[in-house]
């Protein structure tokens, strides 16, 4: 197979990492900056007109597309001393000599390199080749070029394509009309989105950036559609939301692919499928500051919703899974072929979900979760690698109980984690978190051979299954 390779310039205004240069078979690739919620060793301070502070670190991320083999060469910027490149599942086998790590890549995908540990890390976006991409001309494509865009928060039509070219970065103006304040905080509308619309599309290789609005004061997601049918997003990055990422309402048919997500802030989730019917998510990447990839039901029902080959790193919260709001039925919840990278500190409630999670709050029925083929890389103290609970931090499960069944864990290994525990906690009703199997689970190198386990914590919760 002949080697094809595109490179995408960055914007002129833009600041190139000072950690790291790339090339991919010499082409020079340019490297993006960003930053990862690190309160232990925290080198920076982001303070926005009205926003909280927040502890950060940087992270560095490049992408291309390719077809074929090809060799990337990463120059490090300070002295290291052993690499690792994640998801370790992908055997990439890097070679370092003096500041200079090379490794050789023949399918694309998110590949995370680490000269320094979970410290200031560089993300590789390697892209498959684009295909379909739409004319500029048709007046049913918002195209954006390369360069840096300012737009006002823009709500697509019928049969709309929103295309972000690659070496392109999309800001939203701030809006001074229409807003409303939480926890001194001002929210407007998503940069992109869409409310009761049919076949949208948001697609291409480019950035869409909430960095000038923390730095202003705003929040907002990046990316947002409500009661919309048949939607495909594919491609882009997201940058720094000062809100939720990528959330999706009330919608079906919808389809996710390819994108890659970095932020640090305060709720800062990552992909939301909330209340939404027949989803797929695939080929996936958050490194986030709280949830990554998760199932909410506010105001309907979720039901048929597939999340696969997706890759996690949140620094805080839950990696994959159903949290928190769940005041409807949620059923056939499928994660496969996933990887936890990281899970770096746990939240700031107890009650909140573990790396693999389903918490129930609100009082829905949740039923049919599966996790199959999934592997935890590296997990912190303080947070379960697996926990189901029914808790009623927010009152709502006074009036309607909720529950939690059919919720199997299939092939399931924890390389390496400081917490240790599985936990099912039924504390209002016994028996309304049931009908658990764990089959080939195992935690830092030790099988789960019998529900028995100490590393099992049940409190009220019946039928669990374990399967060597």
């Amino acid at each position: 197979m002949a080697v094809k390779i595109v490179t995408y310039p960055g914007p002129p205004e833009e600041a190139a990492s000072s950690d790291y240069t790339v090339t991919v078979n010499g082409e020079p690739v340019f490297c993006y900056t960003s930053y990862r919620f690190n309160k232990d060793r925290p080198e920076w301070i982001i303070n926005g007109k009205g926003m909280k502070a927040r502890e950060v670190s940087p992270i560095s991320f490049a992408y291309f597309d390719f077809e074929g083999e090809v060799t990337v060469s990463i120059t490090a910027a300070r002295d290291f001393s052993e690499v690792a490149i994640r998801p370790l599942s992908l055997r990439v086998e890097p070679k370092a000599a003096g500041n200079v790590i090379r490794f050789t890549l023949n399918k694309p995908g998110t590949y995370i390199v680490e000269p320094y540990g979970p410290d200031r890390p560089i993300h590789i976006f390697a892209n498959p080749l684009e295909t379909n991409v739409p004319d500029p001309a048709d007046s049913s494509v918002r195209y954006f070029p390369p360069g840096i865009h300012y737009i006002d928060p823009l709500s697509l039509n019928d049969n709309e394509t929103v295309y972000i070219a690659g070496g392109a970065i999309v800001y939203a103006n701030i809006q001074e009309e229409d807003l409303s304040e939480w926890d001194d905080m001002t929210f407007q509308k998503a940069t992109f989105g869409a409310t009761g619309k049919k076949r949208v599309k948001v697609t291409g290789r480019g950035i869409v950036c909430g960095r000038d609005s923390l730095e202003k004061g705003r929040r907002h997601k990046l990316l947002e559609f409500t009661k919309c049918e048949d939607v495909e997003v594919d491609g882009v990055i997201l940058r720094e939301s000062s809100g939720w990422s990528f959330a999706v309402f009330e919608s079906e048919r919808v389809s996710i692919d390819n994108v890659r997500i970095v932020g640090h802030y305060i709720n800062n989730d990552g992909i939301d499928i909330c209340s939404s019917r027949h989803v797929r998510v695939k080929n996936c990447f958050c490194h986030n500051a709280d949830d990554s990839f998760l199932i909410k039901a506010h105001h309907a029902p979720v039901d048929d919703v597939v999340f696969e080959n997706c890759v996690a790193w949140n620094d805080v919260a839950t990696s994959f899974g159903i949290v928190c709001e769940t005041a409807h039925q949620v059923t056939n919840v499928f994660f496969r072929d996933c990887t936890v990278v990281h899970s770096t500190f746990p939240c700031w409630i107890p009650d909140a979900g573990g790396v693999l999670a389903v918490w129930n709050d609100y009082g829905g029925d949740v039923q049919g979760i599966h996790y199959e083929n999934i592997v935890i890389e590296d997990a912190c103290a303080d947070k379960q690698v697996i926990k189901l609970n029914i808790t009623n931090v927010h009152g709502l499960n006074d009036s309607q109980r909720g529950s939690i069944r059919d919720i199997s864990f299939r092939n399931v290994e924890v390389l390496h984690t400081k917490d240790e525990r599985i936990a099912f906690l039924s504390p209002f009703e016994q028996g309304a978190v049931s009908g658990i199997v764990l089959e080939r689970v195992a935690i830092n190198g030790n099988p789960v051979n019998s529900a028995q386990d100490s590393r099992i914590v049940n409190e009220g919760a019946t039928d669990i299954r374990v399967r060597g």
